[in-house]
């Protein structure tokens, strides 16, 4: 039948090709979703509700630790947020300051601090932004005008809402060449070229949802993760407090995750 084991440090099950999958006696609140429909490769999700929008910031379980933990955790974050990047020379007085220059393993630390995040407390729209790693991804996204997030429902996730000339639209991931674009990181950030992008982009724009959200192991922990439809992308969350999540971006075939923050828009 298949054979259960770890990529990319997610839980995943591993079946033949066009196999039809089944609920599993021992996984009664589980259900299986493919990943991507050219692959063989299969995730075991935690069954959620798929309940339509509901009103923004009206979660509860996020950033259920005390009040001195948040503050904490959201001072930590925002020292990541302001690290040096790496090559250049970090500012003293904040080990988080040179966070940067270690790679994604400080920021992933931080991660595994914090709590899950439920996939039914992340509907609604985010604001996005880079946690500085040395990732190839860093400051790419924001330099062709990024703006965050959207979530309707956890079928109907718009991962790349994007700022136009008239106004927020969403992109469509899978006309994005997003390997191409990371191993070209430095001249898309170079900010002409940038510029052309922002122009041409709204071109590949889409009313479509294009990912979903699920509850997905990661890293030890099942916690809300988007996982893209068309690219060979998970998003993973944890929560830093009910209106702010880090993300790690599991993307296939990079050697660490991008990291980013979502702030809620209310």
């Amino acid at each position: 039948m298949g054979e259960t084991h770890t990529g990319g440090n997610a839980r995943v099950l591993r079946t033949r090709r066009g196999h039809q999958s089944t609920r599993r006696p021992d996984l009664k609140n589980d259900v299986t979703h493919t990943l991507d429909p050219n692959t063989t490769m299969r995730v075991h999700v935690k069954a959620v509700s798929h309940d339509r929008r509901r009103p923004q910031g009206t979660g509860t379980r996020l950033g259920s630790a005390s009040m001195t933990d948040t503050r904490t955790a959201l001072t930590t974050l925002e020292q990541f947020e302001h690290a040096t990047p790496t090559g250049a020379s970090p500012g003293a007085g904040s080990a988080a300051a040179s966070a940067a220059t270690a790679g994604a393993g400080p920021v992933l630390e931080f991660f595994d601090s914090l709590p899950p995040a439920p996939v039914e407390d992340m509907l609604g729209s985010w604001h996005g932004s880079g946690v500085p790693t040395g990732n190839p991804l860093d400051g790419m996204l924001e330099a062709a005008g990024w703006h965050g997030k959207r979530y309707h429902s956890t079928d109907d996730a718009h991962p790349l809402v994007m700022e136009g000339s008239r106004g927020l639209y969403s992109l469509n991931p899978a006309l994005v060449p997003m390997t191409l674009m990371a191993r070209m990181s430095s001249l898309v950030t170079r900010p002409p070229v940038a510029a052309v992008a922002r122009r041409l982009m709204p071109l590949l724009s889409t009313k479509r949802p294009a990912a979903r959200l699920r509850m997905v192991e990661y890293r030890g922990v099942v916690t809300g993760t988007m996982i893209y439809d068309a690219l060979p992308i998970n998003d993973h969350f944890r929560a830093v407090d009910e209106d702010t999540l880090l993300g790690a971006m599991d993307f296939r075939g990079m050697e660490s995750p991008f990291m980013f923050v979502l702030r809620r828009e209310r």
